[in-house]
């Protein structure tokens, strides 16, 4: 029997195939599939790139956007309730007065008119229902902004979920698609040592059933991949979008500060959090508008009119009246409750058990967000692991499958080693792929539970997506 390596200089093309199944060399594989089959080049985009169309095109986030203003306007309205308010009266009447003769000597009719104007201005001077109503209003433009605030990274997250979830179709079509090119030469290659008698048929038939596999699991891989593209497209408008992968060698690190360093900046800066304590300000302000010393009210009032009358009325009446009179009045108005029929009670009751209720929401709001930090924290460590385990896993299946080839050659590995150990590269270099956009998404999940997501953390992630995927 040969020699291991003199089965291998028989096949010099078969080595040089072998030695040249890099993941760069599987990736560079797929992509040339992939050639013929894309209907035109698209532009390569970034996560910034589909974070800013998504802006613009997602439904979600407008309706974000404008719950964002509308609560906005809570800051006018508590600036409203402390301003004068001024009212303007007017009023116009026709009037006819008969007195029948068996009242008077002779009956007599006259008709009369009249009208006035009054202007009245009211300024608050003490009121505590409008001070909690002021505090609760303000709370909400607080809350309206961390909410927005909350959506739009949240938008951000899903985004790069659906980037990523892209890419991984995308990788399995690629990786389908290599492995039919090498399984059907490996398919012709069994069949060129069965006619030469130095293989057996059943060679042959194993190469043919795994590329018949491969032809029914490119079918639910393209299916993936329509899906993924379509979820994308939902979010940034574009059919044809076309993402930018991380690099191969990019370097996996862990958190650079300790767990419990993240949760504390989380519950300082998470919009969720600010949203949770702003909606707990107004429940308590709430309550304080319903106390008894904020229903006592003084304000400044002042009015100013004028009246006038037209026809003989006063003649007709006897009395004496001038056509036109004008005035005005000052003074301050106190309105305080003496019985409310125990309502004002009843109110008060209600709002504290809302506000506790507020108080417990902002602490399981707390427990959550502690716990999407440990998640993300431990993804990320996880992940750069992981990366560097699979990396080292790709390269011992580069090494066994070619220990299987050449087995094959000198008889102590079979066909479906072969078949089972290239699978193997294959589905490793998939793995690798696939941690690696688990630990780019895990960054900027830890980066949301954290509340610190922004532009800077889209550009530094964008830093590690260069290489164009295949289509």
């Amino acid at each position: 029997m040969p020699p291991p390596m003199a089965c291998a200089r028989r096949h010099p093309r078969r080595r040089l195939l072998m030695l040249d199944h890099s993941p760069r060399a599987l990736a560079s594989l797929a992509g040339l599939v992939f050639v013929g089959l894309s209907a035109g080049p698209a532009l390569a985009q970034n996560l910034t790139q589909a974070y800013d169309l998504a802006l613009r095109h997602d439904p979600d986030h407008a309706e974000a956007l404008a719950n964002r203003d509308a609560a906005a306007a809570n800051g006018d309205l508590a600036r409203a309730l402390w301003l004068p308010k001024a009212q303007l009266q007017a009023s116009s009447s026709y009037s006819r007065v008969t007195l029948h003769p068996d009242t008077t000597p002779a009956g007599l009719s006259n008709d009369g008119s009249g009208g006035a104007v009054l202007v009245g201005i009211e300024q608050p001077l003490i009121d505590g229902e409008a001070r909690a109503q002021s505090r609760q209003l303000r709370a909400g433009v607080q809350a309206g902004l961390a909410v927005y605030d909350a959506r739009r990274q949240k938008l951000a997250l899903d985004v790069a979920q659906a980037y990523f979830d892209l890419l991984k179709a995308q990788d399995l079509v690629a990786s389908v698609l290599a492995q039919q090119a090498l399984t059907q030469r490996e398919q012709q290659a069994a069949q060129a040592r069965f006619d030469a008698g130095r293989a057996k048929i059943t060679d042959v038939y194993e190469a043919r059933a795994r590329a018949d596999a491969l032809t029914a699991q490119l079918v639910d891989a393209r299916a993936q991949q329509d899906l993924a593209q379509s979820r994308l497209a939902e979010f940034t408008g574009l059919d044809d979008f076309a993402p930018l992968r991380p690099r191969t060698d990019l370097a996996a690190a862990a958190p650079s500060e300790a767990l419990s360093l993240w949760q504390a900046r989380a519950e300082d800066n998470a919009p969720s959090i600010a949203a949770r304590r702003a909606q707990l300000a107004a429940s308590q302000a709430k309550a304080d508008q319903y106390r008894w010393s904020s229903q006592i009210k003084i304000s400044a009032t002042a009015t100013a009119g004028e009246l006038w009358r037209g026809g003989s009325d006063s003649a007709l009446l006897g009395v004496a009246l001038p056509d036109r009179a004008e005035g005005f009045t000052a003074g301050v108005r106190l309105k305080a409750p003496l019985y409310t029929g125990g309502s004002l009670t009843a109110q008060r009751s209600q709002a504290q058990a809302q506000a506790r209720g507020a108080d417990a929401q902002l602490a399981a709001a707390k427990r959550d967000l502690r716990l999407d930090v440990e998640k993300a924290w431990r993804a990320q460590r996880s992940g750069a692991d992981q990366i560097l385990a699979l990396r080292a896993a790709l390269a011992s299946a580069q090494l066994q499958e070619q220990a299987a080839v050449t087995g094959r050659e000198v008889g102590v590995r079979t066909q479906t080693d072969v078949l089972a150990s290239q699978a193997q590269s294959f589905e490793t270099d998939r793995r690798l792929r696939s941690a690696l956009y688990d630990y780019e998404y895990s960054r900027l999940a830890l980066s949301v539970a954290a509340g610190s997501l922004d532009d800077k953390t889209l550009a530094q992630a964008d830093q590690d997506l260069t290489e164009p995927a295949s289509r």
